[in-house]
């Protein structure tokens, strides 16, 4: 049985992720009415994608949802669940999901930024910061606010 603040972790980062889409959307198309054009903002990242590895590329839906499962996994595993024990106080919690999301981005990035040469190094530091900022505030709102 999925716990109710899971079901919230999942949802924020669902929500969280898609708004940064649609915020990256318009600071590129300069159109703020193409903060929810959903298909527009995938177009922009896979015009960037195909760039980076000289050929058309396609965004695999499924392999993308599997890998918002396995951060969900480790964010209840490393931080919801020692704190909802009693385990950790929430400002431990909200630096743990901090260090988390930074650590599993970075590495991501960096692992991206050494592959291809086009890649920018402010996409890497960004989207590393992002997500240590985006883990600490599902944290904040599932601790605080989810009984």
């Amino acid at each position: 049985m999925i716990s109710k603040r899971l079901l919230v972790a999942i949802i924020l980062l669902l929500v969280l992720e898609t708004f940064t889409t649609g915020i990256y959307t318009v600071i590129n198309t300069k159109n703020i009415m193409d903060i929810f054009n959903f298909n527009k903002g995938k177009d922009i990242y896979m015009s960037m994608i195909n760039g980076l590895q000289g050929r058309k590329g396609t965004l695999k839906i499924e392999s993308l949802l599997v890998s918002y499962l396995i951060i969900i996994f480790g964010l209840n595993h490393f931080v919801l669940q020692p704190a909802t024990q009693g385990k950790k106080k929430l400002n431990e919690s909200l630096k743990d999901a901090f260090i988390l999301g930074t650590v599993i981005t970075g590495t991501f990035g960096t692992v991206v930024y050494s592959i291809f040469d086009n890649y920018p190094l402010a996409h890497v530091i960004g989207d590393t910061i992002y997500s240590g900022c985006l883990f600490s505030l599902i944290t904040y709102v599932v601790l605080t606010y989810i009984k």
